[in-house]
């Protein structure tokens, strides 16, 4: 809680309590433990009226949120931060999304890391990791505890599997987030964990030129065709990542994605490209995906069909 809803937790009048837990909801998107309402001024018997009446709604044991508002991803993972106890990060998936690293995994699951010796029960949707070692890998990610980028992506390692952790490191290196000097030093200093031999067999084997190669003539073929794209566009929901796509038009809401076979040709990568697809679908967006081939080999083709797309986008604008 911080120092002014504090303050007006002094105060134990009703409408001190409620301006103060709203004040903090506010924060939390509309999610608070019980704790916290009860240092908001609430008493047990107010917190179980408002249970009772159904205007706060049971997340997680001790944990709430008010009825009148949105059931959110960031509401989802901040109501799993809580239920996990007031030494839990944002970790794996979850902190990969609010640090900017796009995890490729097609999961909607909370991930959060709490101390060794902290025990919680199981929830449904929510991950709880216990480790030995957090202290030095923590820090914040739009107003969020998160275990850091050096931690983020070596936790990674140890869930995904090859090729799609070779999707982490393409992103994190090709947007100068970490080095490989990053990544190694931390897998170091991890020794003996699950997944490290992957994080450095991963790193020896790390060609971005065969991925980004591809990006950078699509680039170039959109460029000398008129067609102006924003490059690495990131979508987000609530400040999580939800999507960055490859190039997109925002006022068309039109997404394209380059497909290198090296990072898009297993189930695993295929599935998560349809369910990404999906969600991105729902916001209104279009996502066309091209090929390698698409970019060198059929180039005039590749142009007249997102000419296409483009005016389509355009007069369904216009016409909504």
């Amino acid at each position: 809680m911080n120092d002014e809803a504090r303050t007006r937790s002094l105060d134990t009048s009703p409408k001190a309590a409620e301006d103060a837990l709203l004040m903090l909801s506010r924060e939390q998107h509309s999610t608070f433990s019980r704790r916290q309402a009860l240092e908001c001024g609430f008493t047990r018997h107010q917190i179980i009226t408002r249970l009772s009446r159904g205007t706060w709604i049971v997340v997680h044991p001790k944990v709430y949120r008010i009825a009148a508002t949105p059931d959110t991803r960031a509401s989802v993972a901040i109501a799993g931060r809580l239920y996990a106890g007031e030494r839990a990060w944002f970790s794996h998936a979850t902190a990969a999304r609010l640090l900017g690293i796009d995890p490729y995994i097609p999961t909607d699951r909370t991930w959060v890391t709490v101390p060794a010796a902290v025990q919680r029960p199981r929830r449904p949707g929510l991950i709880i990791v216990r480790s030995r070692r957090i202290e030095g890998f923590t820090g914040t990610a739009h107003g969020q505890p998160v275990l850091d980028a050096r931690r983020t992506v070596i936790d990674l390692a140890a869930i995904l599997e090859d090729q799609l952790f070779r999707r982490v490191l393409y992103d994190v290196f090709g947007r100068d987030i970490m080095t490989v000097d990053d990544v190694l030093a931390a897998a170091e200093d991890f020794g003996g964990r699950t997944g490290l031999a992957l994080v450095h067999r991963a790193v020896e084997d790390f060609d971005p030129a065969s991925e980004s190669g591809a990006e950078y003539e699509a680039d170039a073929l959109f460029a000398g065709a008129g067609l102006v794209f924003e490059r690495q566009y990131e979508i987000r929901e609530d400040g999580i990542l939800v999507a960055r796509l490859d190039f997109a038009d925002e006022g068309l809401r039109l997404g394209v994605e380059i497909d290198g076979a090296r990072f898009h040709s297993t189930p695993s990568a295929r599935f998560y490209d349809r369910e990404r697809d999906k969600a991105l679908t729902r916001k209104g967006w279009h996502i066309e995906r091209l090929t390698t081939d698409d970019v060198r080999r059929r180039p005039n083709t590749t142009i007249r069909h997102l000419r296409a797309i483009c005016a389509q986008r355009s007069e369904a604008h216009r016409a909504a």
